[in-house]
């Protein structure tokens, strides 16, 4: 059996976990043409260079602590869960705001690490990460470049929810964080 996602933009939502030679094998005869994943649990081993199920250009994680590598041009977007609260004219419920940590390590194709006083590490790749959201979150990259975007959430026109992002970017020689609210325009800084 096979499942074929079709025209437009299809997700395919997924739980996480250590994804192993036989899960890569399952879903690459039996899924195709997706463009987007979403992990609605961490990701404790996904090597996204073995994963062929379409033109994947997105992968959005909703919670725990998830390990990527062989990251290519994909998109990474952190994003904790949105959770249904009752509904206050009987008919449509309240969508509550995006919470819970969600924290992510990942590593570009391409990219090795050193060993201390034996090899220095192989720079390679450029990583896309953004987290929106209402929680903590760590980010950390691997790859010759990086760009993190960090966006709080708006509350209202002069009030925004922040999150709080610890981004470990020592990685990459060179990376850019920029942050933005509904509230305020942030601006881009540049780690060098």
């Amino acid at each position: 059996m096979t499942i074929a996602a079709g025209d437009g933009v299809d997700t395919l939502v997924t739980a996480g976990g250590a994804f192993t030679a036989v899960d890569y094998l399952r879903m690459n005869s039996a899924l195709s043409g997706f463009e987007a994943v979403t992990f609605n649990s961490a990701v404790t081993a996904l090597d996204v260079d073995e994963l062929a199920i379409g033109s994947v250009g997105g992968l959005t994680f909703q919670a725990g602590n998830s390990v990527v590598t062989g990251v290519g041009s994909q998109v990474l977007t952190l994003l904790g869960d949105a959770g249904a609260t009752a509904s206050t004219n009987g008919i449509t419920p309240v969508r509550a705001l995006k919470t819970g940590d969600v924290n992510l390590t990942a590593t570009a194709e391409g990219y090795a690490t050193g060993v201390n006083g034996v090899a220095a590490p192989v720079y390679a790749g450029s990583l896309s990460v953004n987290s929106y959201g209402y929680g903590a979150s760590t980010i950390e990259v691997n790859a010759a470049s990086a760009t993190i975007t960090v966006a709080s959430i708006g509350l209202g026109a002069t009030t925004s929810k922040a999150e709080t992002v610890t981004s470990a970017a020592r990685w990459a020689p060179r990376s850019t964080t920029t942050w933005t609210s509904r509230a305020w325009a942030g601006r881009s800084r540049g780690c060098a």
